[in-house]
């Protein structure tokens, strides 16, 4: 159309000239005939010159017309890119304010600073429900590190789409909230390669479901009319909405798959009609936009009356390891000193926060019943503030236990500003007496219909005529978390540690003190007993202990006299010298009970590593190893350490650690405390080895263990199983060193070293070798050796003598090969030199002297077999035959080398034995202990 434009303005002119040139031609007219003709013919080169003129005008117009457009269009490509990149950026900075702080929500002992999330943060562990959902890569990583974490899912999104669409579940205060505030804090500030190299880019959006439930279950006039999108969701929340955002940039980048949706709390929507139709929108939203990620968090009973049908994963929140603990103590401690000290961040700011949570966390360790709640991040964020705050651990452990039942009962909730219809004082009560009535009944479950009846009547005094005690039996389930479901219908508290304090509270309040002092003997009850005596006066308890002395209730009264609020002073001093003086006394029966108190104390209080391993944190003492030798003893069996000089232990020593114990001795003391504990349990042989099968056995530490978890005693070291040996550990390097020289020292100026050599020389006369001898082969290379220039500081008649000796024992064997021979003879030494780990087997009484004189001699032996197959090796013209090879003489010189510094090795230790005899020198093998559940 353009180009038939353009043809018609160049045309038309000259068409009318022509026209009008024949119109006055026809008239006659030949005067305007002529100028008509000569203006039509200028007109007809104007069109060819108007051809060119006119398409290179276009053509620059054009061309200034494009460029000009594309600046346009440049132009506002910046301005939208300059908006959305100015709400990106505005976007991730109200997400770092508002999660940048650590929460406690409802914790009423608070600090004074907020803390920050990142640095206190501990990456949860999680668990696949089946394991068929992961890849063997991921398998393998969860081998090697024992642990998977949620960067581990997000790193393999491209890999796995099923790891789009995760729930995470997790009991109350498992840390599933802060881990979604976490993950949307380190993608705000572009940390996510930080947690792992492979994490993806993505746009993180933190929605917390109970706070949008309406808005998700909203309807307009029509009931037809459909619930937002996510994307209108997200644009609908005020946070966002202050910002401005431009039209549709999430829902373009959902789209887009470059958000990552976290959608915190299913199981807060506390209506169960209400949270199927939350999960329902929330499939529907996973249907609408497939490419993007979703995780979302509930406890278990709110996503199994609500489960989602378009997961792809479901992982569990598993508990704390102990070093786990550690490392949130440490991280809670430092940030709370630095915040303290206005941001300081210095060595001594360090220091302080270390020496606190080193204190706390040694606290933890020492008491089982908070090391099992610390695995918990929310009890253990309660432990440390309280800590911290209130310095109530461990002897006021009850008021942590108040605050803790206060905050899971009320405070939390209401932060939430989730409804609650009894104050947590008044939900306490309730419980108070069904803990009291189960701990009566000596067991932790109790079906539903037994709860409603044991509760009706404290309910109603509290909540009127109208409170249905199954519903308040399931809010405490479901909101407050103190009690769990085990079976359908059968419920229990989540940790008896909670029935114990509440059946304590219930006493008290009661005025039932008759009911612990009556089972003061009942191992059911210590715990409550404990935690009663830390609630006021431990006298009567400790006084009922003391009247009925036993193991039970002896173990018992210590415990209160640590953790009692108040103790009589008359009380406290006869229950400390009951103990005391029992450790030293001389009278076997009143002994016997001391130690076993100090052992059963022991074994109540060792540190848990995780599910099936704990370990001792301090060295089994003099005493309660003198359980176990007394006890050998009566089979015949002598277990004493070798530096005593008698089977008990010298007097003063009961509380000091054991020290000169023999590696198998202490795998004995290990096999004896494991049958004790575990009477039903049994030991079998499986080839070379023993198989105990039982509930628990008690093994020596690894040395990975003792370098996880090392004691402070640094002149005494523990047995440990090292790979396929046996060795002590936990000493001081400086101070082996300092003992190696003192050793060296000593038996380098023992002055009965020529007396010894002698003592062997005469026990045996000299006798004749024969001619056909193996050992006569010996002999001339011995012979050799000595018109050698070898110094070997020894006197070679007494080595030749021993060669006389020793031919005694080749006697019956004529036949026997020089090679042979020398074989028999390293037999005979490695009897006494197979452990040089200080393990051998000889009476606990021997006159060491004799055994002293033997491996001397056989060193000395050694050293001479070595040099001579040593001269052979480059002389192959001292034997008489060309066997061995060279190559053979070689690895002979090396062996017996090896064998006379083993066999030197071994006097070296006798000569210690003898000094620790003399009271001169230390002992420094000791025992720790190790206790692990097994599979039966």
């Amino acid at each position: 159309m353009q180009k038939i434009t353009q043809t018609l303005i160049r045309w038309v002119p000259s068409g009318v000239g022509l026209g009008a040139t024949v119109h006055s031609a026809l008239n006659q007219e030949w005067t305007r005939a002529i100028a008509l003709s000569f203006i039509t013919a200028c007109l007809s080169l104007w069109v060819r010159f108007s051809g060119k003129f006119m398409e290179t005008l276009e053509e620059a117009a054009a061309q200034r017309g494009a460029d000009s457009a594309q600046w346009m269009i440049k132009a506002a490509d910046r301005f939208t890119l300059a908006i959305v990149s100015n709400f990106q950026s505005r976007y991730y900075q109200s997400l770092v304010y508002a999660l940048r702080d650590f929460r406690t929500q409802g914790l009423k002992t608070k600090g004074p600073f907020a803390l920050n999330l990142e640095k206190v943060f501990v990456p949860l562990q999680l668990a696949p429900e089946t394991a068929d959902k992961i890849s063997s890569a991921m398998i393998a990583v969860r081998n090697a590190r024992e642990n998977l974490t949620i960067w581990d899912f997000l790193a393999r999104l491209s890999e796995q789409p099923t790891f789009r669409r995760i729930v995470v579940l997790g009991p109350p205060g498992s840390g599933k909230s802060t881990l979604l505030e976490h993950l949307a804090l380190a993608y705000a500030q572009n940390k996510q390669p930080r947690q792992h190299a492979k994490a993806p880019a993505l746009i993180p959006v933190l929605l917390y479901l109970r706070d949008v439930q309406d808005a998700i279950l909203v309807r307009g006039i029509a009931d037809t009319d459909a619930p937002p999108t996510l994307a209108a969701l997200i644009q609908q929340q005020s946070a966002i909405q202050k910002l401005k955002p431009p039209e549709d940039w999430f829902e373009i980048r959902l789209q887009q798959g470059k958000c990552l949706i976290l959608l915190d709390g299913l199981d807060e929507v506390a209506d169960m009609t209400r949270r199927q139709q939350v999960s329902r929108w929330i499939d529907e939203q996973m249907l609408n936009y497939p490419t993007t990620a979703f995780i979302v968090t509930s406890r278990p009973f709110g996503y199994r009356s609500a489960p989602l049908g378009q997961v792809g994963l479901v992982a569990e929140v598993q508990p704390f390891t102990l070093k786990q603990v550690e490392q949130f103590i440490n991280n809670w401690y430092l940030q709370n000193e630095i915040m303290s000290r206005l941001g300081k961040d210095d060595p001594g700011v360090r220091q302080v926060a270390q020496q606190q949570s080193s204190d706390l966390f040694n606290r933890i360790k020492h008491n089982p019943a908070l090391a099992s709640m610390a695995l918990n991040p929310l009890l253990l964020t309660m432990i440390a503030t309280v800590h911290c705050y209130q310095g109530a651990l461990p002897g006021r452990r009850v008021q942590l236990y108040a605050e803790i039942c206060d905050v899971l009962l009320g405070r939390r909730q209401d932060a939430k500003g989730m409804v609650q219809f009894l104050t947590a004082a008044q939900k306490k009560l309730v419980l108070q007496v069904l803990a009291l009535k189960r701990m009566q009944k000596k067991t932790r479950e109790f079906k539903k219909v037994t709860g409603c009846i044991l509760i009706r009547e404290k309910l109603t005094s509290v909540a009127g005529d109208g409170a249905d005690p199954e519903e308040f039996l399931e809010q405490i389930e479901n909101i407050s978390g103190l009690l769990v479901q085990r079976q359908p219908d059968v419920y229990e508290f989540v940790h008896k540690s909670f029935q114990e304090y509440l059946a304590a509270a219930q006493i008290k309040e009661s005025k039932q003190e008759f009911l612990l002092t009556h089972s003061i003997d009942d191992p059911w009850w210590d715990e409550t007993i404990r935690l009663y005596a830390a609630q006021g006066d431990a006298s009567n308890l400790i006084w009922a202990a003391l009247d009925q002395p036993s193991v039970v209730s002896l173990t018992l009264a210590y415990d209160c006299l640590e953790e009692g609020l108040s103790v009589q002073p008359d009380v406290r001093r006869q229950l400390e010298e009951t103990l005391e003086s029992g450790l030293e006394s001389t009278d076997a029966e009143i002994f016997k009970l001391a130690a076993e108190v100090k052992l059963s104390r022991r074994l109540n209080r060792l540190l848990r590593i995780d599910d099936t391993t704990e370990i001792d944190t301090c060295y089994i003492t003099c005493a309660e190893y003198q359980l176990f030798i007394d006890e050998k003893r009566v089979s015949g069996e002598d277990c004493q350490p070798d530096h005593w000089q008698t089977a008990k232990f010298p007097a003063g020593d009961a509380m000091k650690p054991i020290t000169g114990v023999r590696a198998s001795d202490a795998e004995e003391f290990c096999e004896w405390l494991t049958q004790r504990s575990s009477p039903l349990g049994d030991t079998f042989l499986e080839g070379s080895s023993s198989v105990f099968v039982g509930e628990a056995r008690f093994r020596l530490p690894k040395g990975a263990e003792m370098q996880e978890h090392p004691l402070s005693v640094n002149q005494v070291g523990c047995w440990c199983n090292v790979g396929d040996r046996q060795l002590i550990v936990g000493i001081d390097p400086d101070q082996w060193q300092r003992w190696q020289n003192e050793l060296a020292e000593i038996v380098g100026s023992d002055r009965h070293l020529t007396r010894e050599l002698n003592r062997a020389l005469n026990r045996n006369n000299y006798k004749t070798l024969h001619s056909s001898s193996p050992l006569n082969l010996l002999y001339q290379a011995l012979s050799f050796t000595a018109h050698s220039d070898l110094d070997l500081n020894l006197d070679l008649d007494f080595a030749r003598s021993r060669i006389i000796d020793f031919e005694s024992d080749f006697e019956t064997e004529p036949a026997i090969s020089l090679e042979q021979g020398l074989v028999y003879l390293i037999s005979l030494v490695r009897d006494r030199t197979r452990s040089l780990n200080y393990d051998f087997t000889i009476q606990r009484n021997y006159d060491l002297s004799q055994l002293r004189a033997y491996t001397l001699l056989t060193s000395a032996l050694f050293k001479l077999i070595s040099e001579a197959y040593d001269r052979a090796a480059r002389n192959r013209g001292l034997l008489p035959t060309q066997k061995p090879t060279r190559k053979d003489c070689e690895d002979l010189s090396r062996e017996y080398l090896n064998k006379s510094s083993e066999a030197f090795n071994l006097y070296a230790f006798f000569v210690l034995i003898d000094q620790r005899r003399a009271g001169q020198f230390p002992a420094w093998e000791s025992i720790r202990i190790v206790k692990q559940k097994t599979n039966s």
